[in-house]
């Protein structure tokens, strides 16, 4: 495979590529009031970061070598799920919201 996603729950989330590992701590000091659609979240953030980035064709998996790319997918991936446990319910967040909470 050419991507390889891990999540760890409260403690983050690790991304296997074929240059390169990269992990992303969950930040601290949440409250999580609920875990339901977390994983779908992510993974959803993950995928819709690494299309924007045009880097979603198999083509382009195989090629992307750049480390700021992949971190800032799975720091986008991290920051959705997170939002998510804040809320009650699947309640995924916006594109705006996500990429606000990652900075």
């Amino acid at each position: 495979p050419a991507l390889i996603a891990l999540t760890l729950g409260a403690a983050g989330a690790w991304l296997v590529t074929l240059h390169g590992q990269y992990f992303q701590p969950s930040p601290q000091g949440i409250t999580v009031a609920d875990t339901v659609g977390a994983g779908d979240s992510f993974f959803a953030a993950l995928l819709a970061n690494i299309e924007r980035q045009g880097v979603l064709s198999p083509t382009a998996l195989y090629a992307a070598h750049d480390a700021a790319v992949w971190q800032g997918a799975l720091a986008h991936a991290v920051a959705a799920a997170t939002l998510n446990v804040q809320r009650v319910g699947c309640n995924p967040a916006t594109w705006a919201e996500t990429v606000a909470f990652a900075l």
